[in-house]
């Protein structure tokens, strides 16, 4: 939003990733992006999702998909933007045509009324906006998209992005907040994520009740402090048996 120099810098993307050796391009003071959609679908062929420029026109290696007893093309709609200064995406199912003129023109009827929401782990030291990636991992999470789930997910809900618990949970939120502002109030949410993403869960479902109505906690620890404690242990045993 600037090329003043305030605020956090932004460089140039070589395939879709920064090159912080580069010159910035400018400088964005709120670290916002605007809001854009885009549609992707799941190649058959090369078994990963790929960008559709144009959703009338299907490639023919698009992979079918039963939903509602009906054969449907597996084509989702993400949004991505940024909340609480951290970037976020919401997936969802739209195999049907539409347009982007306003949420009432969206077509959402594949879309099961439940949603996903990603927790992802890691251990982040400091603080900054975390990356968004379109992958199975966080945006475009396979196996609950193919069941008609919608699918959200903040940079600001992984741990390695950073480590406050709070701040998490404040985005999870927010962002939940303008899902049901967008799409609609889903029936019931679950949380999916491991490790860190596993601490998120046990934290917001004890501090947040109702912001997720169901928990898949994975590679699950209690909590970060007491993880530490073995880990130091192996490290200082380790050293006495390689040098006794």
């Amino acid at each position: 939003d600037n090329n003043e120099g305030i605020g956090n810098a932004v460089f140039p993307q070589v395939f879709g990733i920064a090159n912080r050796f580069a010159k910035p391009t400018g400088h964005s003071q709120y670290c916002s992006i605007a809001t854009r959609v885009d549609y992707f679908y799941y190649s058959a062929s090369k078994e990963s999702f790929l960008p559709l420029e144009n959703p009338e026109l299907v490639p023919a290696d698009v992979e079918k998909i039963w939903l509602n007893g009906k054969l449907i093309n597996f084509v989702v709609r993400v949004e991505r933007g940024t909340i609480n200064r951290f970037l976020y995406s919401i997936a969802m199912l739209a195999p049907y045509s539409e347009s982007l003129i306003n949420r009432q023109t969206l077509d959402n009827s594949a879309w099961n009324r439940k949603l996903v929401y990603k927790f992802s782990g890691g251990v982040g030291l400091g603080h900054w906006q975390g990356q968004l990636r379109l992958s199975k991992g966080q945006a475009l999470h396979y196996e609950s998209l193919k069941r008609g789930y919608a699918v959200a997910f903040s940079t600001g809900n992984s741990t390695v992005t950073h480590y406050n618990l709070n701040l998490a949970a404040e985005t999870a939120v927010m962002l939940k907040q303008h899902f049901a502002a967008v799409y609609g109030q889903p029936q019931h949410t679950i949380g999916l994520g491991g490790s860190g993403g596993a601490i998120q869960q046990y934290v917001i479902g004890e501090n947040y009740p109702g912001l997720i109505d169901a928990a898949i906690p994975q590679l699950s620890f209690p909590d970060m402090i007491s993880q530490t404690i073995y880990v130091a242990d192996c490290e200082l045993l380790e050293r006495y048996f390689d040098h006794a």
